[in-house]
């Protein structure tokens, strides 16, 4: 989202990036490593330089989600160098910062109010996510969901879906969290009441030891042999499999998770959604219309609802034209973009006034 955001045009700000990218992979996210602490030190006086250069005024961050590891990092950069700025602008693509605070130690909670408190703008991806950027008593509240460009386009309707054999697709970083274990038992479930499917998982596992465990899981499910396996998908190759899908899965418990993309990029592609009623996916979805969905770690009810979508063509292709149609009206990337600069002038002119 933050590439999608420097990519654009704008008549009204001028936009200055220094690059963070402290984790290569996702599991990477709230584990400390030395590398980290190097990469602090070489971060500040970028920005420091950056700041005198060019005279930004704002300095806009997207915080942790709830880990600690995280959480020192941010308080080590935003103490550092939030005192420069004349405006701050957090950015909260992780949910759960909220969270974090009760299992800190008394002198960590001072820390992280000293690095979190009084922002002059927080930003949330869904109505819900509010709750973060109002602990942290931000002066202005508000969500603004993101944007993704249309891939998709004309290839939702020219597409040609064999009707022999659904599929079903999950798609992800593979951790037990994201849901990759309730959409196996779910398709399981399915199999064993004597519908034939083709499951597609799509993603990179966290961790060795957890693609061991995946392994053994498919294995044991009864899985192995049916399961088509991706691994880590972009471009023309990820968008294929969007084509092929009839209906997409993905019933997350992620405890950071915001905005999933891969519900937008699933809209986009004009696809039946089942997902959880879990942080940012209940903003996206419209639950009944444009997906279903369903309580955390149940697989039961997932395997439910993929097998009533399977005996349903046309509420399939219902869900997946609203899915389409809510994406055109609030999820393009340009929306995101308009978004995002009106954000950042109301946030200086307010201050101003």
């Amino acid at each position: 989202m933050t590439q999608y955001l420097l990519e654009g045009k704008y008549e009204r700000i001028c936009l200055h990036h220094v690059r963070m990218a402290f984790s290569e992979t996702i599991s990477e996210v709230g584990v400390f490593k030395w590398k980290k602490i190097v990469h602090i030190l070489s971060i500040v006086p970028r920005v420091i330089w950056l700041r005198i250069r060019t005279g930004a005024t704002v300095l806009y961050y997207p915080p942790a989600g709830p880990k600690v590891n995280a959480f020192y990092r941010d308080a080590a950069l935003l103490l550092a160098l939030g005192w420069m700025f004349r405006y701050k602008v957090f950015h909260f693509y992780a949910a759960g910062i909220s969270e974090l605070y009760p299992r800190l130690s008394s002198f960590k909670q001072w820390i992280f109010r000293r690095t979190y408190f009084h922002a002059d703008c927080g930003i949330c991806l869904f109505s819900a996510g509010l709750k973060d950027a109002e602990f942290v008593r931000s002066k202005t509240s508000l969500v603004v969901p993101c944007g993704i460009p249309d891939e998709a386009g004309a290839a939702v309707t020219e597409r040609h879906i064999p009707t022999d054999i659904p599929v079903i697709t999950f798609l992800a970083m593979l951790s037990e969290e994201k849901g990759v274990f309730v959409f196996l038992e779910a398709c399981a479930e399915v199999i064993r009441r004597g519908e034939i499917i083709k499951p597609i998982l799509v993603g990179w596992p966290e961790s060795e030891a957890f693609e061991t465990e995946l392994r053994h899981r498919i294995m044991n499910l009864g899985l192995e042999g049916l399961l088509e396996r991706h691994g880590r998908t972009v471009g023309e190759e990820k968008f294929s499999i969007y084509l092929r899908t009839q209906i997409f899965c993905f019933p997350t418990h992620y405890p950071s998770e915001g905005s999933p993309v891969v519900l937008l990029e699933a809209m986009q592609f004009g696809l039946p959604i089942i997902a959880t009623r879990w942080r940012g996916c209940e903003d996206l979805l419209e639950d009944g219309k444009t997906g279903i969905l369903v309580p955390t770690k149940d697989s039961t009810a997932v395997a439910d609802h993929i097998v009533s979508l399977i005996r349903n063509k046309d509420l399939r292709t219902r869900m997946g034209k609203a899915a389409r149609d809510r994406y055109e009206q609030f999820f393009s990337v340009q929306q995101f973009r308009n978004r995002m600069e009106d954000v950042f002038v109301a946030t200086a002119n307010t201050r101003q006034a």
